[in-house]
């Protein structure tokens, strides 16, 4: 299959790579803070190692705001520590003035983070269509479905099985092309529901197979998109 303007885009292509050295790669879990960020000295500290070409400042930026990455990445700046300084900082009563971008994945980690950083999600019996059942809702392959509906919805390699709130949220992909509803979902609940910062609805554990059911129908559903899934 050809490869897509979007597949050889230089910001896709590093989102990708960062992407990965952030969700998956174990070296970069050893490396983040409690909440998951890592500097940018410490990815390229892998990146060098794989001999990839080492990431800048200006690449992290773009990659957290790119638009078909939206909310994906958080970034932020801090003082320079003494471990990151440069040797020509040493001595220099200007070195507290230097920042160092930090970034961190907002969810899809498939190594563990030290601190649960995502709020609790509960369902709000008070509101005015509390009267209507709470559904979530997650995209998957069509050739999955049989064993998630046997066996229930498993994190499988990430941390937490990911779903959307509102069905006009899901995206689709030529992976993800079949749509799944969880619940439904009361204040009762005995799943353990988390939102990641970014909007997602993340469950660490097993939903049970009696709580999913396969969507038909669903208009957004022949509109495969291009858009990044989680």
């Amino acid at each position: 299959m050809p490869r897509t303007n979007s597949d050889t885009d230089p910001v896709t292509q590093k989102s990708k790579f960062v992407s990965y050295l952030l969700r998956h790669d174990t070296r970069v879990g050893d490396l983040v803070d409690e909440r998951g960020f890592a500097s940018l000295k410490q990815l390229n500290s892998v990146a060098r190692k794989d001999n990839h070409r080492l990431l800048t400042e200006e690449d992290l930026i773009a990659v957290a705001e790119n638009p078909r990455t939206k909310r994906r990445f958080e970034y932020e700046y801090r003082p320079l520590s003494r471990e990151h300084s440069s040797p020509k900082y040493e001595n220099d009563h200007h070195q507290n003035e230097q920042k160092m971008i930090y970034i961190r994945a907002l969810n899809g980690h498939s190594f563990p983070l030290r601190t649960n950083d995502f709020e609790r999600f509960v369902v709000d019996e008070n509101a005015a269509d509390a009267a209507k059942p709470k559904y979530l809702y997650h995209a998957t392959n069509a050739s999955t479905v049989p064993v998630i509906l046997a066996e229930g919805l498993k994190p499988m390699s990430r941390q937490f099985v990911h779903m959307y709130e509102f069905e006009n949220q899901v995206k689709y992909d030529g992976k993800r092309n079949t749509l799944l509803m969880i619940g439904p979902i009361t204040g009762n609940s005995q799943l353990e529901l988390y939102r990641s910062k970014n909007g997602y609805i993340q469950c660490p554990h097993v939903i049970p197979a009696d709580l999913v059911k396969r969507k038909t129908n669903s208009a957004a559903q022949n509109k495969i998109t291009a858009t990044a899934p989680l």
